[in-house]
């Protein structure tokens, strides 16, 4: 299970607009970058960037996804991260929408 969440206080009041965009990267036990993918927000979506996962699938929409490439992580859909026996599916959920 992962969980990420991200928050911030409204820009009430300054007159200046802002635009957030915020990455959170997986780390192994080392505490060390764990080079398989990561994640960005960015244009208020919900990106997963896929370092190294050869067999990556959109299984929702039916579309692999090539190592370089990214996948929007839309609430509901689901990745199949493997198609070797044991690989995992996971579905997305997106929290404080």
């Amino acid at each position: 299970k992962l969980t990420i969440g991200l928050g911030w206080d409204p820009n009430e009041g300054t007159g200046h607009a802002f635009d957030l965009d915020a990455s959170a990267f997986l780390l192994n036990s080392d505490r060390k970058l764990s080079k398989e993918s990561h994640f960005i927000f960015y244009n208020n979506q919900w990106l997963f960037v896929n370092e190294s996962l050869h067999s990556l699938k959109d299984l929702t929409n039916d579309v692999e996804v090539p190592i370089g490439k990214t996948v929007e992580l839309i609430d509901g859909n689901k990745l199949l991260l493997s198609k070797d026996p044991g690989g995992r599916v996971v579905t997305i959920t997106i929290t404080n929408k």
